[in-house]
């Protein structure tokens, strides 16, 4: 029996984490007035981040620099980024992997999920990508204005609610399961004391590595719950690798075609910013990975650059407007054998196994990447835009990229258990009352912020279980 400090923790939804995901779900549910118990390892403000020390391989991660364990979440030091998926990545290619979900079903709870995030008039139905011609044109991302930080702006909201109940550094170490593998209880220790939840369905949110790291715990805890879906916990860890200068762009027509004012139907201004990105024709066609270039003003860095824009100047007819630098962001193709989260041999203060990451980008992501590079060069350069030198680092495949740092792909969403952790409704194929929420249940990252994203689903999945429950 375990020494309880809490002995009646019981309600018919079990939330494990307090960032974007399990504040919009707990907020969301509560509209249904189900009781809900909505539980943080952390406090209000960041304190104890050795549970997220890690054990890294290959590409540098720096997770411990990237996550937050308080409530709120990460989006404490989230920059603002929003951006909808494209409807292509819903769609199948070579790289295998698709949402097992469609864009068009997504449409609402993006519309949804603007009011959390500040956008106010968003409308998903409105196409992100804007051409410059069937080749290519901006992928629009707007910016959370001011930037929702879930654990200030929603803080009344959850504390005040009648139907919330909020337990802080409450962790949990482990679901206690029946003979059918449905969660009994969460097994919590709060304040050094060990005490069971009780709940009809539960919630992981955690994040998209330490949904991971607590699964797997599970899992080594409980041999016998998972069956084929449990080989792919942890498995595909994808990021959204930022490769920074990756050349160079000398230009007097970028800010004339993209950077301009959005004003919606409305007639209501919202920040933002347009990134150069391939048409949907264009991926298709070439079998490309989703990819932005991101534009930055810097000076010329040699004479050439500066007899270039010169020449350019020249011949356009138009004010010299600098040579600017070139950041590519991409999506990566999922690989379970590459890039993976495990457990390590280290162990937490609560008795939890901690994480041991890999992350590595493969060959396929490599010939993708400099595919789309020159695609980029030859389209911008057509179009006049300018003249893109690339440097030869990346061209070699030695340029290192940083992190998003955008966890996503470690418990995917698939249509059967043979291909995934979770269904199209987020809950676990081996364990009926469980479901798993945030970045790490995406098969596909595109290129775009996962926030936008993770708070969409987080409303939908509310709306299901609240179907369930009633």
């Amino acid at each position: 029996m375990y020494k309880m400090k809490f002995p009646n923790l019981e309600s018919d939804i079990c939330i494990i984490g307090s960032g974007p995901a399990g504040i919009t779900a707990a907020l969301e549910i509560a509209k249904s007035k189900k009781s809900i118990l909505l539980i943080e390892a952390g406090d209000f403000s960041p304190k104890d981040i050795t549970p997220f020390e890690a054990e890294e391989h290959g590409i540098p991660t720096h997770l411990q620099a990237h996550r937050l364990r308080m409530f709120g979440g990460t989006s404490g030091h989230w920059a603002g980024w929003c951006s909808p998926l494209d409807a292509s990545n819903f769609q199948a290619n070579s790289f295998e992997n698709m949402w097992p979900i469609s864009y068009e079903e997504m449409i609402p709870y993006y519309d949804e999920a603007s009011e959390y995030l500040n956008l106010h008039s968003f409308r998903a139905d409105q196409a992100s990508h804007q051409r410059i011609n069937d080749k290519i044109g901006g992928k629009r991302f707007y910016f959370s204005s001011p930037v929702t930080r879930f654990g200030v702006q929603f803080k009344n909201a959850i504390l005040k609610s009648k139907h919330i109940r909020f337990l802080k550094q409450a962790t949990l170490v482990d679901f206690s399961v029946d003979q059918d593998s449905r969660v009994q209880s969460a097994i919590v220790d709060i304040e050094g004391t060990r005490n069971q939840i009780k709940a009809k369905q539960y919630i992981l949110a955690c994040g998209g590595i330490e949904n991971a790291r607590l699964l797997l715990n599970f899992k080594k805890q409980n041999p016998n719950v998972f069956q084929e879906d449990g080989f792919y916990i942890g498995k595909g860890f994808m990021d959204h690798p930022h490769f920074y200068n990756v050349g160079r762009l000398i230009s007097t027509g970028f800010n004339r075609i993209l950077n301009k004012s959005l004003t919606d139907e409305y007639g209501q201004t919202h920040k933002h910013q347009n990134f150069l990105q391939l048409s949907p024709e264009v991926r298709k066609e070439h079998d490309l990975l989703n990819s932005v270039l991101r534009i930055h003003d810097s000076a010329p860095e040699s004479e050439f650059e500066e007899q270039m824009a010169q020449t350019l100047k020249n011949n356009l007819n138009e004010p010299w407007s600098s040579s600017k630098s070139l950041v590519f962001m991409t999506e990566q193709a999922y690989s379970a054998d590459s890039s993976y989260v495990e457990l390590s041999a280290n162990k937490d203060s609560f008795g939890l196994n901690k994480t041991k990451i890999t992350w590595n980008l493969t060959e396929k992501d490599w010939d993708s990447y400099l595919r789309s590079i020159n695609l980029f060069k030859k389209e911008i350069e057509k179009q006049n835009i300018g003249y893109v030198k690339i440097n030869k680092t990346f061209l070699d495949r030695k340029a290192i990229p940083s992190a998003g740092p955008h966890h996503m792909g470690t418990t995917k969403m698939a249509s059967k258990r043979s291909k995934g952790v979770v269904n199209e409704n987020l809950a676990s194929f081996s364990v009926p009352n469980l479901y798993v929420l945030g970045s790490s249940v995406f098969p596909r990252g595109g290129c775009a912020n996962p926030t936008f994203t993770i708070v969409a689903l987080a409303i939908r999945l509310a709306k299901h279980i609240e179907k369930t429950l009633s």
